[in-house]
């Protein structure tokens, strides 16, 4: 008696981790609500295989998600990212799309999409629509993040418009690494390298330095004829992050100024 209960127990959670056992009515159609409770499971299978490189297998859960609820843009969100992963760029975007489509109001997947074609594409006009379209919609605890994205993403045609974008952002998290990271940027590309130095410098206190951080700082420092801190800052690049790429540019810079 003792065997068959636990032969019954394992039944019900091979079911309850595969979201396949589901129930059904006398006609034997699988009714809507254990239909939602299928997709959602499929779904967290999917993120948990994802989470642990078993990239097909996630990919078939959320294809099996997708099958139970059409309608969750969550599932194609995750589906897009997983489709990157492979490699496939062609059902990546369309995976993207899809969540937009079925979630039109959805922040994170017009986020995501936005993303993806910035990052896939030269012409930053699409994915910029899309971020506006997510920061238009009542405000959601990420939104800085949105913000920063879209600053990311104008960079690459139009560096006030970018500027706007990190500023909002970070007046909604103000020690937003990230967001203080590209404003010292962009403020370097501008040639008004006071401002940059104020933003590397809070950039640089508000979390652990990354190459990038102290290789940008040091060209700030350049710029403004700051040899010492120069200096410094690329002590701490080489230091730290010796095998870098930025503290390759940081030796052939330092080799081609003499």
């Amino acid at each position: 008696m003792k065997s068959n209960s636990i032969r019954i127990a394992a039944v019900i959670l091979v079911c309850s981790l595969a979201a396949a056992c589901v129930t059904s009515g006398p006609t034997g159609k699988v009714s809507e609500p254990d239909k939602e409770e299928a997709a959602r499971l499929n779904l967290d299978l999917g993120i948990t295989y994802l989470q642990q490189g078993k990239l097909q297998d996630a990919l078939d859960k959320l294809r099996k998600s997708v099958e139970a609820n059409p309608q969750n843009p969550s599932a194609y969100r995750v589906m897009g990212f997983v489709y990157e992963q492979l490699q496939d760029p062609a059902r990546a975007e369309q995976a993207y799309r899809d969540a937009v489509r079925q979630g039109p109001d959805d922040q994170q997947a017009l986020n995501a999409l936005a993303v993806y074609l910035c990052v896939n594409a030269d012409d930053v006009t699409e994915p910029l629509r899309y971020f506006d379209r997510a920061l238009n919609l009542p405000e959601y605890q990420n939104r800085h993040e949105i913000f920063t994205n879209a600053g990311r993403c104008a960079m690459k045609r139009n560096l006030e418009l970018a500027e706007q974008y990190l500023r909002r952002g970070l007046r909604l998290r103000a020690d937003n690494p990230q967001a203080l990271y590209l404003l010292a940027d962009v403020s370097f590309r501008q040639a008004q390298y006071l401002q940059a130095r104020a933003f590397i410098e809070r950039r640089l206190a508000s979390g652990a330095a990354q190459p990038d951080a102290l290789w940008l700082a040091e060209r700030i420092e350049t710029a403004l004829g700051d040899s010492v801190a120069a200096q410094t800052y690329r002590a701490r690049l080489l230091g730290d992050f010796p095998n870098s790429m930025q503290a390759q540019q940081a030796l052939e810079a330092q080799r081609e100024r003499g």
